[in-house]
């Protein structure tokens, strides 16, 4: 199972998608494939900072953004207490990764899948196992 993370998710609305992630992506059935709360999150960040200064481009993200959200329903995974928790283990022991990253890895952990990410140095130091289908 697979976690993706806002760069990996955000290749699926890009005009030009990374083609090692593309095709890394179609081999992929889709049941396996999660997001993070987090992630949507991040992805709603920049909608809301677009809409000043394109909105008409902050409108295809967010029809974007609820299309994903509708083909991932059931496959969100929410910043639960378990996750909390090992959250709260990674950040007193380990290397200090932004808090977002570490809260992926803690979700990822849990739960016991790999993050997909470009991002490989930081979610390896907290210990995930890592996919990086952009090489």
């Amino acid at each position: 199972m697979y976690l993706l993370d806002t760069v990996s998710l955000s290749q699926t609305i890009k005009r030009r998608p990374d083609a090692h992630y593309s095709a890394w992506f179609a081999r992929q059935d889709a049941v396996s494939l999660f997001v993070s709360v987090l992630t949507l999150g991040e992805v709603y960040k920049g909608i809301v900072r677009q809409l000043s200064g394109d909105p008409r481009h902050a409108r295809d993200l967010q029809a974007w953004l609820n299309k994903s959200r509708s083909d991932f329903a059931g496959r969100i995974l929410d910043v639960t207490e378990p996750v909390a928790l090992r959250w709260g283990e990674l950040v007193a022991s380990g290397p200090t990764l932004p808090m977002i990253d570490t809260l992926i890895a803690a979700t990822a952990l849990v739960h016991g899948f790999s993050v997909v990410t470009r991002n490989v140095r930081d979610f390896e130091r907290a210990g995930v196992a890592v996919i990086n289908p952009f090489d």
